[in-house]
Formats: C-alpha cells, structure tokens, sequence
C-alpha cells in the first residue's frame, strides 16, 4: 500500500500544511508521494487529504480526511495573539487533547476513540479536529511572533506561552497529534490487511535517543564571568526571593569549592570515559572571542592548553560545537567571525547552542541558516524543563517570512541542570525525578530529548547531587535501550533518513547547506 498526499486548501495554508504533513511522515518512517488531485491515486493506495470540504469520502475507501479548519485560515491571516478559549477537545487513549481549530460543526469535545471504530467497517475516515494547523502553530512558534513580551535576557517566557494558559506542557502536544494520525492511518491499513513499510526511528534500532551535551561556559570558576554569575545569583536570592540564608550558603559553596587544589571545572577526561564506558558520546560547545562580560570563560582559543583539549576531545570522537556568545543570537557578523575562530581548530562545525539560550525562532535561525550550520539545540524554556516545540523528534523549525522550512534541523532541547538547580530550585533527589520523567516521557514516545550539563556542575561542592545526576540519566538510558549520542550523529542520522523517505518530486527536498567558509570567505 502507498501512501499519497493531497493538499488542497484556503487561505494561504498549502505549503503549511504540506510542511506538517511531511514532518509526521518523515517521523512516522512512511515513504510518500503528493498528488495534486484525487485521480492521480489508484484505488488500493492510502490517500490523506488535508482540505475544507470531504467530498473525496464519496464511492473511495483507504482515505483520511483531515478537514481545514475556517478558523485556522482567519487566525494565521489575522496575525493576532490566540485565544485559549476557543481551543476544542478531543477525546483520544483516555486524554482530552487540545486541538485549537475544528470544523464549525464539531462539537465542543470530539470523542475520537468511538468515532475511529467505524473505520473497521468503512476503511475511511473524516477528522473534524484541524491537527494540521494545530500542529503549525506549535512546530513554527507562531505565538513567538506575535507575542512580545521578554524576560531580562530577551527570551520567550513560559509564563507568556499556550502551553501555560492551556495546562499542556506535560505531555509534547504535538505527539499527541502525531499518535492521532498514527492511529488513523494503522486502523485503515489493518482493514485492508496490509501495513505501509517504515524505516527505523533511531540507529541500531535502539528505542529512543538523547542528545549528550556539555555547555563549557567556564573552564575554572576564578573568572570575571563566573564570580559575577555567582554575585547576580547571590544577590537575586536575597532581593528577589529574601532567601538570604541560602545565598550565603551559595557564596560559601562557592568561595570552599575553590580553595580545593584540583579545578573541578577542568573534567574533560572523566566525561569522556564516563560516557565511552556506555558506549555513548557527546557535543561539547565552547565560547569564541564573545565582547560581553558573561562570554569570558576563562580560556582563550590560542592557550596551548585549550587546544590540546580540543584535539584530545576530537580523537576521542566528541563533537566540538559553536557556543554562540551572549548577543549573538541576532548577529550574523558576530557569530560569523566566532565560527571563524573555532573552526580553525576544529573542522566541520555542525551544531550551536547559544549562550544563555538567547534565541529568537526566527532571526536566529535565519543566521544559522545564512552560515551553513546544520543543526540548533536551542530551543527550550530556560525556566522549565520540556518541549518548547511540543515535539519529541528533531524537525526542520519553519521560515515564516519566506513560507517555507528553514534547513536547519532543530534538536529538541528538554533538559538543563541550571533549570532544575538554578530555576526550579531542586535538590538532587527532586532534580533526579524530574530527569527521569522527562527520559520515560521519551522513551514511551520513542522520541528524542536533549540534556545539557554543564562541566561545572559535576563541582559536587557547588552543585551537591548534581554530577550523579547525569551519570544516573546515561546509566538509565543504557538499561532503557536507548541512543546517547553527539548532536552531530542525530543530525546526520535523521538527515539521511528523511532523505530516503521524501518524494521527488512533489515536495521540494532540503538541500544540504553549503557553509559559507567552504565556498570562500567573502
């Protein structure tokens, strides 16, 4: 049985909804094929149609309609914040789903669970939820263009998000609607007796996969940056939440960890091992000549000492990545001239991740894009822990301005030490229960998640519990069968794999970016 695909909408939404269409294919492993009418597919073939009317129902089986929703072509003309009130609910493996466009005649809350049994008989069916446009709205961070509110360090708020006036972020929303059309297209195929070939999520057929990652924002704790790191959060405890018991115990953990001989901070070689002894590797990402106070890590990229970690790193079969300094993230010169310099000791860069994870989904993307990087593992909230996308795969974010994806592969980020230890104000048996949902939550989708944890953060006198933590979660994710790997091997890997499942033609292939130092710096 082939898959077909037919878009045939309003309003603007055709490369849209092309775009999620391909993203839940790609994901779900399925080859397919765009048609541009219902003719074009032969009757044993299974046709999904995106569109507003279900006409193509009519004297056809093997079809799922998804029907377009009038209110989504209106909202994404209108350019305006969403209302949360008129989100609908769909009844779906004993959870009531947001969906936030339906069709003017589905009811308030759709029990799709009783209406899909009818498939059996019919082998066909008609989705009145608009999971398609729903699904935009998240994987493009629509509301991030509308919305413009932004925390001290220019970034997205939780607090100002869907997500929260939903209650939805505990579950990656847009997984959901991945499972719906799952199970759709699975209960049309099991009525004819037949099941679509799929390509294996992850490599090795492991189960699930995480993105290992060390931020080095430090490399010795006796630096401009760090000590004023620690004065801001000191004095934040004591103005902001009258914790002045704990900011000082923060500024003694700090100031006794130092007194030690050894630099905790200099752990490079333990990390190696400690991940090789599972069979797993990782992407460390470093900072490049940043002119802001916080991008001054105490190491410089010309010290004979720093390049012999880079080499040491690199021979053991780690990534090296760009750790985009603070102002970066919507400046293409300065991040420019960062590669720049850590591409002269280590060749290619693939990924990024920017400091203080100050990113706009746009415009920083955009740059990336510009300078030929491959993959962003960004995307988070620094405050909370989760999908910022509401997907637990990695996709290709989308070009609002240009009605188009962009060709830089977001990794998703979910977990950061400084989230569960700095925000949330964890201990470590709390911070470990979060990290251990978070790695169930992907393993139950088969997804994949990324940590960062910071080398300074294994200081077991500065950050208590917190280095055990992360050799919990790589032990956790050996046992659970899953892929702890660098942002470079996810990246090649799920590029290679959407190459192979997507049409020629129908839906325009991304092409690989040329970097922009491998055709001549201009």
């Amino acid at each position: 049985m082939r898959i077909r695909v037919l878009v045939d909408c309003e309003g603007g939404l055709e490369q849209k909804a092309r775009y999620v269409l391909d993203t839940f294919l790609v994901t779900l492993g399925l080859s397919y094929s765009f048609v541009d009418e219902a003719g074009s597919s032969e009757s044993d073939d299974l046709l999904v149609t995106y569109s507003r009317g279900s006409k193509i129902l009519t004297g056809r089986k093997n079809v799922l309609c998804i029907s377009q929703s009038p209110q989504a072509q209106q909202y994404f003309l209108a350019h305006t914040k969403y209302d949360a009130c008129n989100a609908r609910r769909v009844r779906f493996d004993g959870r009531d789903i947001p969906v936030l466009f339906c069709t003017e005649s589905a009811p308030p809350c759709i029990d799709l669970e009783s209406a899909m049994e009818s498939i059996w008989l019919e082998q066909k069916f008609l989705l009145e939820g608009d999971i398609i446009s729903s699904a935009f709205y998240f994987l493009s961070r629509w509301e991030e263009s509308i919305i413009g509110q932004r925390d001290q360090w220019d970034r997205f708020r939780y607090e100002d998000s869907l997500y929260n006036e939903l209650d939805c972020f505990s579950e990656p929303i847009v997984n959901s609607y991945l499972r719906i059309f799952e199970s759709i297209l699975q209960r049309i195929s099991a009525a004819n007796g037949v099941s679509p070939p799929s390509s294996p999520l992850w490599k090795g057929q492991r189960q699930f996969a995480v993105c290992l990652t060390h931020d080095v924002d430090w490399t010795t704790r006796w630096c401009p940056s760090r000590i004023w790191a620690e004065v801001m959060r000191c004095g934040g405890m004591v103005r902001k939440q009258r914790m002045i018991r704990e900011a000082f115990a923060s500024a003694f953990r700090f100031l006794f960890s130092g007194l030690k001989t050894r630099n905790a901070y200099w752990n490079f070689r333990e990390l190696v091992e400690g991940e090789r002894h599972y069979g797993f590797s990782s992407s460390f990402f470093f900072l490049a000549d940043g002119k802001h106070l916080r991008d001054k890590g105490g190491y410089q990229l010309d010290d004979d000492q720093f390049i012999c970690l880079i080499n040491f790193l690199q021979q053991q079969g780690c990534e090296i990545g760009i750790h985009g300094s603070f102002n970066s993230f919507a400046d293409p010169h300065m991040l420019r001239s960062e590669i720049d310099k850590i591409s002269e000791l280590a060749q290619p860069i693939w990924g990024i991740r920017q400091h203080y994870l100050r990113f706009d989904s746009q415009r920083s993307l955009q740059i990336f894009e510009a300078l030929g990087l491959r993959y962003d593992t960004t995307l988070a909230f620094a405050e909370r822990e989760g999908y910022r996308s509401g997907f637990s795969f990695p996709f290709y974010p989308y070009n609002l301005a240009e009605d188009r994806p962009f060709k830089v592969l977001e990794i998703p980020l979910t977990l950061m030490d400084v989230t569960l230890r700095d925000y949330r104000k964890l201990d470590s048996e709390e911070g470990w229960n979060a990290v251990e949902n978070i790695l169930a939550q992907t393993a139950e989708n088969m997804g994949c998640c990324t940590i960062i944890w910071h080398n300074s953060s294994f200081d077991d006198i500065e950050s208590p519990g917190y280095g055990a933590i992360y050799w919990k979660a790589l032990e956790w994710i050996y046992e659970h069968e899953g892929w702890g790997a660098s942002g470079r091997e996810i990246c090649q890997w799920w590029e290679e794999r959407a190459t192979r499942l997507r049409p020629a033609p129908g839906f325009p292939k991304l092409e690989e970016p040329v970097p922009y130092w491998a055709e001549g710096k201009s």
